[in-house]
């Protein structure tokens, strides 16, 4: 075998090669476009559909987390404590409702929010669940952590010690 024929071996093996590995990598670049290009229609295809829900859902406004009751002649849904909606028998064992400001670990400007949402004594901040937590943090841009942890636990500890 000449050394034309041996170097020339050499060289077409790996360039076959690497021709080959080429014309996959183009295939599959020209698939992913294809895929990404289906995905974005269907994207494209479902946001049409939640605005054409939304436009004929009349009660929907943007935002809106938890349960609601829109106030007269507004259309920004009006924030209510879930007590308002889910009546609970309360037991007064303490002969009257104490005030908010009993609470330690916050301060004037969240008593007179809370006060604004509704919640006025500690019996109310001590029976809290989750959606209130979610929603008072929501609100007032609070760390549910620190609600949970501070506000509801030092409320309950109160009513016990009272």
């Amino acid at each position: 075998m000449s050394l034309f024929a041996l170097l020339s071996t050499a060289v077409a093996i790996p360039l076959c090669i690497a021709s080959i590995m080429f014309f996959l990598f183009f295939l599959k670049a020209k698939s992913s476009e294809r895929k990404k290009a289906q995905l974005e229609q269907r994207r494209q295809e479902r946001q049409s559909k939640r605005e054409s829900a939304r436009a004929s859902d009349s009660s929907f406004a943007p935002g809106m987390a938890f349960a609601s009751v829109p106030a007269s002649g507004d259309s920004v849904p009006e924030f209510r404590p879930l007590s308002f909606y889910i009546e609970k028998p309360r037991l007064d064992l303490h002969g009257g409702a104490h005030p908010i400001s009993e609470i330690p670990g916050m301060d004037l400007h969240v008593q007179r929010a809370l006060t604004e949402l509704g919640y006025t004594s500690v019996e109310q901040v001590a029976q809290w669940g989750r959606a209130d937590v979610r929603a008072v943090s929501a609100l007032l841009g609070v760390d549910a952590g620190l609600i949970e942890s501070k506000w509801i636990a030092n409320a309950r500890m109160l009513l016990s010690v009272a």
